[in-house]
């Protein structure tokens, strides 16, 4: 099995301790380990930045046996078009590359790994997904598969600001400069290598005992909110990212043509729940308490959108701000066969279609409370025990 190595995230500030110190402070909870027992604990953020380069999956589980294998084939710089089916069974992909239109046939199942956008595109080009929808494009409709693109969830996140008093140090500025660039591409060192967002705590609202809110902590802020203030921009500064963990909204993937070149329409739904917004404003509230903390006060003299806010203030504040955490899933939704609103069954087959299988987050029914990154991979290693015929051993 591929272990993949999670790393802390270097800090070049002593600011993003404190950031740490006012969460322990405010009474939200203990330092500790983000991936242990106790949800509620502030840690270093936890990513697959490795010598200053953040690592892929692909980096980890392609190596140079498995790419030296017989019976493995990459082909880059290529495009699906559309799964290729006879008599209601999968055979194979139309791609485009350099050589062309051409198709590749499948000797037992075709396999779509295209994440959630491009997975329904791929499906709804190849007639399979909302009979309205794709008879309006004019494309043959195989499978009436309504699931196929709905039920999208993203995690959003707003955030409250802070700006230091004139002279302290502690926040350092994105390394996008000529000079910073250079010495990343020549040895991966200096601030174009930094993650400024590099510690995350979590929080409950309503006395609950599991996180309905993460709190992510940057050494950085955004100078445009104190517009007041004449050499903001010359100041240190922190922000504290709210991010909705089960959010309400429900969003759709269509297509913008028939074309496979044409990008889809990806209408997210941010926001379009008014929960959603309630349950934000409340997590400022709790970015409040953090940001108020005396251990914070030297890089909190201004704070956007401040304590004095009222609700209505921090919702519109919210929808201005609110941006994605880019963990788009659930455009395949998996559920049981008779579930109308699944679009794969329990073991990732496409309903309609015999030979094909989903293998990426779009399968997931609702986000989970964390990042997707390793679910997905769980997800696809559940899916090579299934395709092997293996049963997979749970252990409590």
């Amino acid at each position: 099995m591929t272990v993949i190595v999670m790393h802390d995230v270097a800090t070049p500030t002593d600011l993003s301790e404190r950031l740490h110190d006012a969460f322990v402070a405010a009474g939200l909870g203990q330092r500790g380990d983000s991936n242990g027992v106790d949800p509620f604990v502030t840690d270093r953020y936890q990513t697959m930045f490795a010598s200053g380069i953040r690592r892929t999956i692909a980096d980890d589980f392609l190596t140079d046996e498995v790419r030296s294998r017989a019976n493995f084939t990459i082909v880059t710089n290529a495009q699906v078009n559309r799964v290729l089916v006879d008599s209601g069974r999968a055979i194979g992909v139309e791609v485009r590359d350099a050589d062309g239109i051409r198709s590749i046939t499948a000797g037992r199942e075709v396999i779509l790994c295209a994440g959630t956008f491009n997975t329904p595109q791929i499906l709804m080009l190849s007639g399979i997904g909302p009979r309205d929808h794709l008879e309006e494009l004019g494309i043959e409709v195989l499978v009436d598969a309504p699931a196929v693109g709905a039920n999208l969830q993203d995690h959003v996140y707003t955030h409250i600001y802070t700006l230091a008093a004139a002279g302290v140090e502690g926040s350092v500025a994105p390394g996008m400069g000529e000079e910073d660039i250079s010495a990343w591409l020549c040895d991966h060192t200096g601030p174009s290598g930094y993650f400024s967002e590099n510690g995350v705590g979590w929080a409950a609202l309503n006395g609950g005992s599991i996180p309905d809110i993460e709190l992510l902590f940057s050494y950085t802020t955004t100078s445009a909110n104190f517009g007041g203030i004449t050499d903001a921009g010359r100041r240190s500064g922190t922000s504290i990212g709210v991010a909705l963990l089960q959010p309400a909204s429900r969003g759709t993937l269509r297509l913008a043509s028939s074309d496979p070149t044409v990008k889809p329409v990806i209408d997210p739904c941010y926001l379009s729940e008014d929960a959603d917004v309630t349950a934000l404003v409340a997590g400022l509230r709790i970015a409040h308490r953090i940001a108020y903390e005396p251990v914070l006060a030297p890089w909190a003299q201004s704070v956007f959108s401040p304590i004095t806010a009222t609700d209505a203030e921090l919702a519109a504040h919210v929808r201005r701000d609110a941006t994605t955490v880019f963990h788009p899933v659930g455009t395949m939704r998996m559920g049981a066969e008779d579930d109308p609103t699944a679009a794969v069954d329990a073991e990732l087959r496409v309903k309609g279609i015999s030979g094909l299988r989903v293998v990426d987050a779009s399968v997931m029914p609702r986000l989970i409370r964390g990042h997707t990154m390793a679910p997905t991979v769980v997800i696809a290693y559940r899916a090579a025990d299934i395709i092997n015929g293996q049963n997979m051993i749970v252990r409590r």
